[in-house]
């Protein structure tokens, strides 16, 4: 995830560090009342987070998520049927958001393969999936663009239509397999059952997105 982040200090405390461009008085007094973030930046998907007497500014950019498992094992189960299943490697839940585009599916596909956790003979996170021969198991999920910071219940509406990210999915697919390793998948839409065992337990968030105007 790419995040720009400026924190602005509401002592009346500047010590040593350069001169802040004064604001407006608008500005000044909706920052002391901790609203200038909402007011101004809710377009803009920045997170404003008082601590002591520091507010936070996090701008958040878009991009494709696969979250990545290090298992011993993995199993998905549909309707009580066992429908697939991997040894050692990892459990891949791939995710995509409004705006994601395939360049990015091959970005962390290459990544997923090539990305080094596991261990060496001298127990140091130094191997990848190819080099160990890892078994890959792909579900879709869309509940990683799950959004909590308002009420108890979680929206999605950031999630991609079902059609495109579907379509995003087995090209996502489609690339971890080329690499020759064994690759499993849920199926994507399905209320699936997965049971795996984490070793380790290793878990890595990867993001990946293509800019508007590269």
């Amino acid at each position: 995830m790419t995040c720009e982040t400026a924190v602005a200090d509401q002592s009346s405390k500047v010590g040593s560090s350069p001169p802040l461009r004064r604001e407006s008085s608008e500005k000044s007094k909706l920052t002391q009342k901790g609203l200038w973030g909402k007011a101004c930046f809710d377009r803009l998907n920045i997170a404003v987070v008082p601590a002591s007497e520091l507010l936070i500014f996090v701008a958040f950019r878009d991009s494709m998520r696969s979250l990545i498992q290090r298992v011993s094992q993995c199993e998905v189960w549909i309707d009580g049927c066992l429908h697939s299943s991997t040894g050692r490697g990892l459990l891949v839940l791939f995710g995509t958001k409004t705006g994601d585009r395939e360049e990015s599916c091959a970005h962390l596909a290459d990544k997923v393969v090539n990305l080094r956790i596991f261990e060496d003979p001298q127990g140091k996170m130094n191997l990848s999936s190819l080099d160990i021969g890892g078994e890959i198991m792909i579900v879709s999920q869309f509940t990683l663009y799950a959004d909590a910071r308002k009420g108890r219940r979680p929206a999605f509406t950031d999630a991609m239509e079902p059609v495109e990210a579907e379509r995003l999915y087995d090209r996502f697919v489609q690339l971890v397999a080329a690499s020759g390793l064994v690759t499993r998948t849920g199926r994507f839409g399905a209320k699936m059952e997965v049971r795996l065992a984490n070793h380790g337990p290793v878990t890595i968030l990867l993001e990946h997105d293509v800019p508007e105007h590269p």
